[in-house]
């Protein structure tokens, strides 16, 4: 399975989904800020979700992401305030 995060931020989705999607899933982190995606390769490094988790800065106004993906998120305030998904 293949999740695009789009707006991903710090990464508290995108690293929720990796667990999710296991070794075999992949995971896109997408962001306009390339400080939010330092802040998902700073959480990943060193561990398995280095594996699973792509980093991609989209444009302002483009996601660029062209290959098919099975999920997509979109994070808000009120999801990434710590209540469960579920």
């Amino acid at each position: 399975m293949t999740v695009l995060d789009v707006g991903c931020g710090p990464g508290f989705l995108s690293l929720d989904m990796a667990h999710r999607v296991g070794k075999s899933g992949r995971v896109i982190a997408s962001d306009l800020q390339e400080g939010m995606l330092q802040k998902v390769k700073e959480k990943i490094k060193g561990t398995e979700l280095e594996e699973r988790i792509v980093l991609h800065k989209c444009g302002e106004n483009k996601i660029g992401v062209s290959e098919p993906v099975d999920f997509v998120l979109h994070g808000s305030r009120s999801s990434q305030s710590g209540r469960s998904l579920e």
